[in-house]
């Protein structure tokens, strides 16, 4: 299961923060504040447990992070303009993820 993982968080310590927890979680940057992934259902709870954590610091009235499911026929439809390699890197590797 692909999911797309974004945010939108004023702090920069909250926000680093987090991005580094994605990257340590084994999620790809697509972008600065985009990230994706892909993994079972115990996988996401782990990640949902870590991150959890982080957004009790957000501000509810300005900070958000999502997660959107993707089948892997929509995520290889995807129009890409510039850095398309990360992108099929990342699903034809389908790298195995590190839960810590």
């Amino acid at each position: 299961m692909y999911k797309l993982v974004f945010y939108d968080i004023e702090n920069d310590k909250t926000r680093t923060q987090l991005a580094k927890k994605l990257e340590e979680m084994g999620l790809v940057r697509l972008q600065f504040s985009v990230f994706i992934g892909n993994g079972n259902p115990v996988y996401w709870s782990k990640v949902f447990e870590k991150i959890k954590k982080i957004t009790q610091k957000f501000d509810a009235a300005k900070d958000s992070c999502c997660f959107l499911v993707a089948e892997e026929k929509q995520i290889k439809k995807m129009k890409i303009f510039g850095k398309q390699a990360i992108l099929n890197n990342f699903i034809i590797s389908n790298p195995a993820f590190l839960i810590l």
